[in-house]
């Protein structure tokens, strides 16, 4: 019985030595259990050191935002990345939203309305030259959808729509629509149109066609039919934000040039219009709870106002900035402008602010 029981103990601790010996070969050590060689050509490594898509990855299911585009989507956002163009010829830039790691992708610059940069997943999507490319976010893969010269560009899901400019490309003209490699290229309709925002399965934009109800504010499903006014003001930089329209306009009548760009609400059904202020208002940018905008109403203020907030109660109204400023972009918790030199009305800069106003920069 003794034997027996010491040939167990024995048995034990020659199991309890192999185990002990089995477990610090697995480790590998301590120094070697923290750090993974991205170099190691073996197997279990590399399917360590392999890098899947973040399923946290943020994804735009649409291009830019309504009032970015109504004020020409010189810069767009994804995630914590920003895409922008810059007049001037100086091209097309990324960097993140605190401003760092700037990145060039391509030559192509964009000026004012004739911009729209959308960006979607891998690509961006944008207007120069009098055609709409396509580019990957890392400056590759170069593409021309069309030689349109096209304008308020929105990128919805799997299809481009915007506004196919004149033949001298100054003035929005019929709204087309295609796939996002470019094919399928359709006229939607055979109204003029301007600040095209495309929400759900319709499109509002201002109405251009030389008649009565030239500049109101117009909706229609985005295969072109039933086409309906919503109001009979003049529309300018309209910003559809869920069920309700903000916009720039007035109530005066055809021919009529004394409008003073006051800023009003309704419902997407064209009921419960709302005068929100009596500013002399452009450049509208509608984000969350907040309205940004240029106020001309200053006298002698002359081409160009300060940039001011309100809310979309109507309350709140806060002057930002005094520069005279235009094209205002939202990215973030920043407003990217377009600014006059304040010596010189033709020396022009971009520059940015906090959406309260604070840490003015100048962008370059």
């Amino acid at each position: 019985m003794k034997k027996h029981t010491k040939a167990v103990s024995a048995a034990a601790l020659l199991l309890a030595v192999l185990l002990v010996f089995l477990t610090a070969c697995g480790n590998g050590g301590d120094d070697e259990g923290k750090v993974t060689d991205p170099s190691s050509s073996s197997e279990s490594a590399a399917e360590t050191t392999t890098e899947a898509p973040s399923p946290n990855a943020v994804v735009n299911t649409i291009g830019n935002t309504p009032g970015n585009i109504a004020c020409g989507a010189s810069f767009a956002i994804q995630g914590d990345d920003v895409y922008y163009c810059i007049e001037g010829g100086r091209g097309t830039y990324t960097m993140k939203a605190n401003g760092s790691g700037k990145e060039k992708l391509s030559d192509d610059s964009v000026g004012s309305i004739a911009g729209s940069i959308n960006v979607i997943g891998d690509r961006l999507y944008y207007s120069s030259g009098g055609k709409l490319y396509s580019i990957k976010t890392d400056g590759t893969d170069r593409q021309e959808l069309s030689d349109d010269s096209a304008s308020y560009i929105n990128v919805v899901g799997d299809k481009i729509y915007y506004c196919k400019n004149t033949s001298d490309g100054n003035t929005s003209d019929r709204i087309y629509s295609m796939n996002l490699d470019g094919t399928d290229r359709k006229k939607i309709s055979d109204d003029k149109a301007q600040y095209i925002n495309v929400v759900g399965d319709r499109i509002y934009f201002q109405y251009g066609n030389n008649d009565l109800d030239c500049g109101k504010l117009f909706s229609m499903k985005t295969d072109g039919t039933g086409s309906k006014k919503l109001s009979d003001d003049w529309a300018y930089y309209i910003n559809v934000i869920g069920d309700d329209i903000y916009y720039c306009g007035s109530s005066e009548q055809y021919g009529d040039e004394s409008y003073k760009g006051k800023i009003y609400t309704m419902k997407t059904d064209g009921t419960g219009r709302k005068k929100l202020c009596d500013d002399k208002a452009s450049y509208l940018n509608v984000v969350g709870g907040d309205i940004y905008y240029y106020d001309d109403s200053a006298p002698n203020s002359g081409f160009g106002g300060k940039i001011h907030t309100i809310k979309t109660d109507g309350t709140g109204r806060k002057k930002l900035s005094d520069d005279v400023a235009f094209e205002l972009n939202v990215i973030g918790d920043r407003i990217y402008y377009y600014a006059r030199s304040e010596s010189d009305e033709f020396d022009m800069h971009y520059r940015s602010i906090k959406t309260d106003g604070t840490d003015r920069q100048l962008f370059e």
